[in-house]
């Protein structure tokens, strides 16, 4: 098999949950640039509000390199599995994509920031006795992270008040500005 002798990006298949690690990896080898995109996004936990830090591309990174030099090493770096291939031609991924990816995550992490809720969105109640259903926001409580439903039980139409980390939250695309939200 040959294989190009020009740089260019590929994406790679990481061992499971090891994205960073084949990342810091590859980017220890001369001629090899990984890029890992990550997602930040707020949780509501028990302990409170937390930042969570997840890969945007579970179980895969792009690097670029010259296949002809590097293959090799890239496909036995540490937390690498495999370089994405088609049958046994590598598959490169256009260099637009990758500017893409970089212009959305800043220093490789995209930050989404949650959509308020507002009077009248129906959402989806995710944790508790009443997981599963959908409701419509009635009221937001102010200070006490709470949200008043407007709930169908039993044939009856019922108000129900909840924790927010009891319902689905949304997140506003990257591409969204927060001014398109509010039309």
């Amino acid at each position: 098999m040959t294989f190009p002798d020009k740089p260019g990006w590929y994406c790679l298949k990481t061992q499971p949950k090891r994205e960073r690690i084949a990342a810091v990896s590859l980017n220890d080898i001369d001629g090899v640039r990984a890029l890992y995109p990550q997602v930040r996004y707020e949780r509501q936990s028990s302990k409170g509000k937390r930042h969570i830090l997840e890969p945007m591309f579970p179980n895969y990174l792009f690097a670029r390199f010259t296949p002809q030099e590097h293959i090799r090493a890239v496909g036995y770096a540490r937390g690498v599995a495999y370089v994405v291939k088609h049958g046994n031609t590598l598959m490169p991924v256009h260099d637009a994509v990758i500017a893409e990816i970089a212009s959305l995550a800043k220093d490789n992490i995209l930050d989404l920031p949650l959509v308020p809720l507002q009077t009248g969105d129906n959402i989806r109640i995710i944790a508790g006795i009443f997981e599963g259903s959908t409701a419509d926001v009635v009221r937001l409580i102010p200070g006490s992270e709470r949200v008043k439903l407007l709930l169908e039980l039993l044939g009856r139409v019922s108000e129900v008040e909840l924790s927010l980390d009891q319902v689905e939250r949304h997140y506003r695309h990257p591409l969204q500005s927060s001014k398109k939200e509010g039309a």
